[in-house]
């Protein structure tokens, strides 16, 4: 088995202003971000998807008929216990 590649800093951000940015998960078969929908719409999904595929293939959407009209932010936060 390889090992992971983390490639997510402490306190990064995923914003819809930059979709091309995402999070992977540490073997690079899913990714986390932001997706445009609709052509000319100001509508995003967070959504996770096959990031190893050439064409996005979304697994999981939050609020996946509710889109966002406005500019969320996520933040990546690292906690110990």
């Amino acid at each position: 088995m390889t090992k992971p590649n983390i490639t997510n800093s402490l306190g990064s951000t995923l914003t819809t202003s930059d979709v091309t940015k995402f999070w992977s998960s540490p073997y690079g078969e899913f990714a986390l971000g932001f997706q445009k929908i609709g052509n000319g719409s100001s509508g995003f999904l967070l959504a996770i998807w096959f990031n190893k595929l050439k064409e996005k293939t979304i697994v999981w959407s939050a609020n996946r008929d509710k889109s966002r009209r406005m500019d969320p932010k996520l933040s990546f936060l690292y906690m110990e216990d």
